[in-house]
């Protein structure tokens, strides 16, 4: 509504909608407030938006996002409602974050004209637009999506469709092997600062209780369905979700919100029966960047990713990647792609499969490649 468009915002209930209209005035009001914009522009970007119960109201518009929760169920009987009261010209594009766009497409009248538009939140702030393209996408789909990431000022990278993606994708092995660091014993005060140490903007558990271990906890049994015992979870998730433990939402995840400032819970050792144990600083942070950088060039390798440049800029402006490390494949440069195998073999003999080198990597370091400067001045890509 802001960059000109006519919004159509339709909810469950009015209970609903009256949140969402109030958010959006919320937005603009701060907006207001830091002198970005006037109060004749926020009466003027409220009145482009149309609150609505009613499907019927979908029946002028040229795109719709879908943001329902992530079930395959729902987010079908959302498709065929909205395509049975939008024009035929109306492209469908889900905010899943996890969910192939082929299996939503696949209740689709028009799977042509279906897309996945995944935003980061918070969307107002995060400058990342995940474009997803799955194969029945048309050119002009995809080609109208990404005029209007662009024109909502987002930087854009269109990715191939697949489980998670690429962010979600690379994301799920780093917030993995956080819980499987809390199962080992480590402290959540101790893995979150040595993420945090590393370059990140907040450590795993803390973003794990802001995205909510409900939600993480779905899009987690999404990605082990996809690739099994690679990204295998530990009983983590399970016995916090049994004990009410949804993150910030819930007033207590692994840290507690209900009584006064944010804090690390101690409960939460107790719940998971697991005696405490000290692990260096550094082999967290490596741990948990290893599983992300490694996971980033499978999505290379199975062709998610057109290119390193399009996973280093995902990674940061999506997921908080340091931006001094320059993304995971300029990270995986830096480390060296020889010593970063020899490492992830080192991990592999005392964890298992989930720290298995991708065969790309193996590739690169017998040449002595690169991803960006190549093998000998060549092209690594």
């Amino acid at each position: 509504a802001e960059k000109g468009y006519r919004v159509v915002l339709k909810d469950r209930d009015h209970a609903a909608l009256a949140k969402g209209m109030a958010f959006c005035r919320e937005r603009f009001a701060e907006r207001v407030k830091r002198r970005r914009m006037t109060e004749a522009e926020l009466k003027t970007a409220m009145g482009r938006i149309q609150g609505t119960l009613d499907d019927a109201a979908f029946s002028r518009v040229d795109l719709v996002v879908e943001a329902v929760f992530e079930s395959l169920e729902i987010k079908h009987a959302v498709l065929r409602a909205t395509e049975a009261a939008a024009p035929a010209r109306m492209i469908f594009a889900s905010n899943t974050s996890t969910l192939p766009i082929a299996q939503i497409a696949a209740a689709s009248a028009r799977p042509e004209r279906t897309v996945g538009l995944h935003f980061f939140s918070p969307v107002h702030k995060m400058p990342l637009l995940e474009i997803i393209r799955h194969e029945k996408t048309s050119d002009e789909a995809l080609a109208a999506a990404c005029a209007v990431g662009r024109r909502l000022g987002k930087t854009i990278i269109v990715v191939s469709d697949g489980p998670g993606f690429y962010t979600s994708r690379i994301l799920a092995p780093f917030l993995n092997e956080a819980a499987w660091l809390l199962f080992e014993g480590a402290s959540i005060e101790a893995i979150d600062a040595a993420v945090h140490g590393w370059g990140f903007p907040v450590g795993p558990l803390a973003l794990l209780d802001e995205v909510g271990l409900d939600i993480a906890g779905h899009a987690g049994a999404t990605m082990a369905a996809a690739f099994g015992d690679r990204i295998e979870t530990p009983l983590v998730f399970r016995k916090m979700l049994d004990a009410g433990r949804l993150g910030r939402k819930s007033g207590k995840g692994f840290y507690r919100y209900d009584q006064g400032p944010k804090r690390a819970d101690d409960a939460v050792a107790s719940l998971l029966k697991v005696p405490s144990k000290k692990i260096s600083s550094g082999e967290i942070a490596e741990r948990c960047a290893l599983q992300m950088i490694n996971e980033a060039v499978r999505c290379l390798e199975d062709g998610i990713l057109a290119s390193p440049t399009d996973g280093d800029i995902g990674a940061i402006f999506g997921l908080g990647f340091p931006p001094f490390r320059g993304g995971p494949f300029r990270a995986a440069d830096a480390w060296g792609i020889r010593e970063m195998v020899a490492r992830l073999r080192g991990y592999e003999e005392r964890f298992g499969r989930r720290f298995e080198p991708a065969p790309r990597l193996l590739a690169m370091a017998e040449k002595g490649a690169r991803f960006y400067g190549g093998e000998k001045g060549g092209v690594g890509q």
